[in-house]
């Protein structure tokens, strides 16, 4: 068979062990259902390294150099699988050999250092493995892979990572400076210095830089948790410098936000109230999310907060509030509760004539919701019958937006809706200026109905006519 013919070039099938991808493997021509594809690859590759010896080291090296030349998009996932394990586990059982390959300085070898590095920091030759990473270092060469390897050690040199550092802020490189905040969040338990000598001075290099990638990367990775819990005030306040030119605040980067807002969260408020205030400065900038997912609970256990610091931020000069700051309230409140009505009942009751205001930019955004109903009325006891913010409570209550049911009644069924709620709520309020309006807003709730329900009779004898234009 041509299958036979072919596999028996050992160097293929060595090849396609190593770096194939959906290779049919030997199993499968027995058993169809076979699917331990990896298990069989490993199982082989340590077979490979058993058989591997100085007198045949020149004939795997060709091999090895021509499964690094690979080079597809698909292959880089399968090696990154297999083939970096057969050269760590390789570089820890014989070093001599993966060292000796190293001195070619082969440029395709070199891109996979990394799992070099990690199996010879495991060898005998602990000593060589030593005197390699400060030549690199002391170079400034493969500083990328260092700083991986060094996030699979259990407990790397801080001394090394800074010297790693500055030669990536010397350079700007942007890659291992980043990698550099990971290594720092992934290690900062093992031993002091990582926080103020590694994570600060990356992150401020970046900050410089209006370079905002690194919350990307490093948002969500093992023992972010109790990095944050480490953090001091001020070293809050970088890391939230360091997300705020950020043009979304993604995934990531909220699950960041939401452990800082365990600890501080005016601190968050406050970044958000900062990103309101630059979103004219950057391209495509998106200052407030539409909703959150991470900082939903300790929003919403943090109502009293929320409204109050929003509260007085708020401008009467702001015509935007509902795309500014009201963007910020619907998102960290979306629903609005019975905590959040008796919230803003008691600021109507005792508040300034600006809390006034600001309550009636607020409101519209629960427009729909009965529990705005209580707050309303308290701002209504407040104003004088003359007062042409009244308008604005109107505008509240009666149904605007999308309209559901039938459609040529649709407005007038919405009209009798909301006149059935205000009637169930205040049907004989104590309160002799809430009395008043909500006569004049159910008298004119009858105008409308009347109004609407005319049309909709005019259209609908039109179209039974067959006059309907």
């Amino acid at each position: 068979m041509l299958r036979d013919r072919i596999n028996t070039d050992t160097r293929y099938v060595r090849y396609k062990t190593l770096v194939g991808f959906k290779s049919v493997l030997p199993p499968q021509w027995e058993d169809r259902n076979f699917d331990d594809h990896e298990g069989y690859r490993r199982k082989e590759y340590l077979e490979y390294i058993a058989a591997i010896s100085m007198e045949n080291s020149d004939e795997w090296y060709d091999l090895i150099i021509r499964c690094a030349e690979t080079g597809s998009n698909e292959v880089e996932v399968l090696a990154s699988l297999i083939f970096c394990d057969f050269l760590c586990e390789l570089a820890r059982e014989k070093p001599d050999i993966v060292l000796a390959w190293r001195k070619s300085n082969n440029k395709h070898l070199l891109d996979f250092l990394l799992p070099v590095l990690n199996g010879l920091f495991n060898s005998s030759a602990i000593a060589e493995y030593k005197s390699l990473i400060a030549s690199y270092l002391e170079k400034g060469e493969y500083l990328l892979a260092i700083a991986r390897h060094f996030q699979v050690l259990e407990s790397p040199p801080v001394e090394q990572a800074k010297m790693l550092l500055d030669k990536a802020l010397a350079n700007d490189d942007r890659p291992v400076i980043s990698e550099s905040i990971a290594l720092a969040i992934k290690k900062h338990a093992s031993s002091s210095g990582w926080i103020e000598e590694i994570f600060l001075p990356a992150l401020q290099h970046l900050i410089s830089a209006k370079d905002c990638r690194w919350i990307g990367q490093n948002g969500y990775i093992k023992g972010i948790e109790t990095f944050v819990a480490q953090l001091s005030p001020d070293q809050i306040s970088v890391v939230l410098e360091g997300i705020l030119a950020a043009p979304e605040i993604e995934y990531e980067a909220e699950h960041f936000l939401a452990l800082i807002a365990t600890r501080d969260l005016k601190a968050v408020l406050d970044f958000f109230h900062q990103r309101l205030a630059n979103k004219q400065e950057i391209k495509d900038y998106q200052a407030i999310p539409y909703s959150f997912d991470w900082l939903k609970k300790p929003f919403s256990e943090n109502i009293d907060l929320i409204i109050d610091t929003i509260r007085k931020w708020d401008s009467p000069s702001d015509q935007f509030f509902r795309f500014t700051y009201g963007r910020l309230l619907r998102a960290a409140l979306p629903t609005f509760t019975e905590e959040g009505s008796t919230k803003f009942m008691g600021i109507a009751e005792t508040g300034l004539d600006q809390d006034i205001n600001f309550i009636l930019s607020a409101m519209p955004i629960y427009c729909g919701n009965p529990l705005i109903f209580p707050v309303l009325m308290a701002v209504v006891n407040r104003l004088s019958p003359e007062d042409a913010r009244l308008k604005k409570v109107e505008d509240c209550i009666l149904p605007s937006g999308m309209i559901t049911g039938r459609i040529d009644y649709a407005y007038a069924d919405a009209y009798r809706a909301k006149k059935k709620e205000l009637q169930k709520h205040y049907p004989n309020d104590p309160r002799p200026r809430v009395k008043d309006f909500v006569e004049k807003c159910l008298q004119q709730l009858d105008r409308h109905i009347a109004s609407e329900q005319r049309s909709a009779d005019q259209q609908s004898a039109q179209r039974r006519l067959g006059l309907d234009e």
